[in-house]
């Protein structure tokens, strides 16, 4: 090789190791957990935590205080897992667990704590009734027994049904309906009977999904009709609003 051709060589050689050291290497992210949520979460219903965070696994797991949760995979900042009814209260730590073993761990990151009980109505004789007084239904709670509805999969859900007007309801029914959902096992329709003022009921509707495409909530209108002591009729619509865990198949939605 003549001089001046190899001394370009070296120069070339020099040029691009200095460009490969000027450009700075891209940092590789960590596995870490930044967030959990919901914080706090109420253990008389099945909850689904979102852990955020950095570098998860597919097969990554999720453990609350040492116990593992069935975990699914969004992306590698995001696993969802579900935390059973009935868990005990308390505040833990959240470990996400890679292959290997890899861990990490978020000191205090979920508090649970158990429902605080509804104290029963106290009748208070010195209220002065009112001129006219009438049944009024409300809904106190309602949550259903999955963490989510998924299509060909039967759900139910609790209602607890509440009479907070001042007189005696009759004939209490109870309808639902729905364009996402079918109604099972009643058609759809609970013959509550009578409800006295101040009292409550706890009713069951079992459901499934009709169509789940697109959508990350579905509804079902909750009709009730009734009557007071005079037969003067009454019907109250309360809408109830269900989160969707999967359209069908593998892909899951996240609310």
């Amino acid at each position: 090789m003549k001089p001046r051709l190899k001394s370009l060589s070296w120069i070339t050689l020099a040029l691009v190791l200095f460009a490969m050291l000027a450009v700075p290497m891209p940092a590789l992210a960590a596995l870490g957990i930044s967030s959990v949520s919901p914080d706090p979460v109420v253990n008389h219903i099945v909850n689904v935590l979102t852990v955020s965070g950095s570098d998860f696994d597919p097969t990554a797991e999720v453990s609350v205080g040492g116990t593992p949760l069935a975990t699914t995979f969004v992306d590698s900042a995001t696993l969802t897992a579900v935390l059973p009814a009935g868990f005990l209260p308390g505040v833990y730590t959240v470990t996400v667990t890679n292959p290997g073993p890899v861990t990490f761990d978020l000191p205090s990151g979920l508090t649970v704590l158990a429902p605080t009980p509804t104290p029963s109505p106290t009748p208070t004789p010195t209220v002065t009734p009112l001129p006219f007084s009438r049944p009024q239904m409300v809904v106190l709670s309602y949550y259903m027994s999955t963490a989510g509805v998924r299509y060909g999969q039967e759900f139910n859900t609790s209602i607890r049904l509440y009479n907070a007007g001042y007189a005696r309801a009759y004939g209490v029914q109870v309808t639902f309906t729905s364009v996402d959902l079918l109604m099972l096992r009643n058609g759809g329709l609970i013959a509550v009977g009578n409800l006295e003022s101040g009292g409550a009921m706890d009713l069951t509707q079992f459901m499934t999904a009709a169509s789940l495409a697109g959508r990350s909530m579905v509804s079902a209108d909750m009709n009730v009709s009734y009557y007071d002591g005079q037969g003067v009729s009454y019907t109250d619509k309360f809408t109830l609003n269900f989160p969707v865990a999967s359209t069908g198949g593998s892909t899951v939605v996240t609310t």
